[in-house]
């Protein structure tokens, strides 16, 4: 019996903070990456503390801060990859 090969579906959410053009400043980039078999929890999760909070933006620290948010973040699989550069040590030439 022949194998039927399938793939995997990520969401893929990225954002930053810091200035690349500012030398004393760090730049932090980070991806969360959400298989799709979470995607409908994570959207859930998402609209009910936004919701809550009466936002359109979530933020990390508001999330983290608030204890009764996190069996919400549980609920999904997910992994956090950052980078974070400091724009003053790089030789840009």
């Amino acid at each position: 019996m022949a194998r039927i090969a399938t793939k995997n579906k990520y969401f893929v959410f990225s954002d930053e903070s810091g200035s690349w053009h500012d030398p004393t400043d760090v730049y932090v980039r980070a991806w969360v990456v959400v298989h799709e078999s979470s995607h409908s929890k994570l959207v859930e999760s998402i609209n009910f503390i936004a919701t809550d909070l009466n936002t359109n933006e979530l933020r990390w620290k508001t999330i983290a801060n608030n204890p009764k948010y996190w069996d919400f973040i549980e609920k999904f699989d997910f992994r956090i990859f950052l980078t974070i550069s400091c724009p003053g040590d790089i030789n840009w030439e």
